[in-house]
């Protein structure tokens, strides 16, 4: 199974990002730059003037967002769908899971006149929902394909800069971020692991993660924009293009499930 080799192939890479990213949040915590470090940041990216940069950034980080980006990936690979099921479960519940029991202070609970782009966000900070999203994505296209070379810095670019957008916009200390990128991180490993060890016959119970995707599709067809009204347009043409291509992938799926097993 292509899924399996894949993360054979890559597992040993598996422990770099999350090690990385623990030195750094220990030091930070312990040598107690958090807030200093909040506020260089949050300031130095803000030279950036365009608002909009910013705002369609972090809501690429969405929790409802970033997951139908990986249905363009699944239509390639669909042994990706049971990874990704598990992935965004375990990024989700152990992400929001950890909000309520540390329950720290946001930024512009704590800092006096702070920009803050979009909601003003004060509880529930640690960590980082956004960050978490966008690395559970990351770690399950660059373990689970693999990419290689270019294609690999350019995600993690991508990742990072969507989880600085989270400091940008002002409502996440450094700490959440690096959390965030941890936890994704491991929940894409650990998806990763689950599919390629459970799921390698499992087709015909593809319908469950479908099920998933397509509410997540509806959701953000006829929901609330996330935060930012002004990226409403952006999240409806996002759900409009992923619910077709949602549509042509179960409709393969359907043919090669049941359609090839009809008597000629």
């Amino acid at each position: 199974m292509a899924l399996s080799y894949s993360y054979k192939l890559n597992k040993q890479h598996v422990l770099f990002p999350i090690l990385s990213a623990a030195v750094l949040l220990v030091s930070i915590f312990a040598l107690s730059l958090n807030r200093d470090l909040f506020v260089f940041l949050h300031h130095w990216l803000r030279q950036i003037h365009l608002d909009v940069v910013w705002e369609a950034l972090t809501f690429f980080g969405d929790a409802g967002v970033t997951p139908l980006i990986m249905i363009w990936f699944i239509a390639r690979r669909p042994d990706l769908v049971w990874a990704t099921l598990w992935a965004s479960l375990l990024a989700y519940f152990v992400s929001h899971g950890l909000k309520p029991l540390v329950n720290e202070l946001r930024p512009p609970a704590v800092l006096e006149h702070l920009d803050v782009l979009g909601p003003y966000l004060k509880y529930s900070s640690f960590p980082s929902g956004h960050a978490t999203t966008i690395f559970t994505c990351i770690g399950l296209l660059t373990l689970g394909i693999p990419t290689r070379g270019v294609t690999t810095w350019l995600l993690w670019i991508i990742g990072i800069t969507v989880a600085l957008s989270r400091i940008a916009v002002g409502v996440h200390w450094p700490i959440d971020v690096l959390a965030g990128l941890m936890i994704g991180w491991l929940s894409a490993s650990c998806g990763l692991w689950l599919a390629s060890r459970y799921h390698s016959d499992s087709r015909g119970y593809y319908w469950i993660p479908l099920v998933v995707l397509l509410a997540l599709v509806l959701f953000n067809l006829f929901g609330e924009p996330y935060g930012f009204k002004s990226l409403w347009l952006l999240q409806k043409v996002i759900a409009l293009l992923t619910g077709l291509l949602w549509f042509k992938f179960t409709l393969n799926w359907y043919r090669s499930k049941y359609l090839s097993q009809s008597p000629n």
